[in-house]
């Protein structure tokens, strides 16, 4: 399941801290996508003994539409940037 936001952008800094979701750059646009699965396993030996083993990974994706131009160069219709960026990171965790 994914996000589809529109940026806060083109403002000063000035004008980010009057509000915060001001844009003077109504063609900017963020699509991110998390995603986190997780396997956990937990046993008891007993006498105080135990076993946790977790598995977990984030396969995630984040693109965005942008014009980039300084905050006093105005929208002029033409060419954005598109960034895309793809995550993947696995782990594992075990606790004797």
């Amino acid at each position: 399941m994914g996000y589809t936001l529109h940026l806060s952008a083109g403002v000063t800094d000035e004008q980010f801290k009057i509000d915060p979701q001001a844009s003077n750059r109504e063609r900017n646009w963020f699509h991110v996508e998390w995603n986190l699965p997780a396997i956990t396993l937990d046993y008891d030996f007993g006498n105080g003994t135990k076993l946790s083993m977790k598995n977990f990974a984030v396969l995630s994706s984040r693109y965005s539409v942008e014009q980039t131009d300084p905050v006093n160069i105005p929208d002029d219709g033409g060419f954005r940037d598109l960034r895309r960026d793809e995550y993947r990171n696995y782990g594992s965790e075990i606790r004797f």
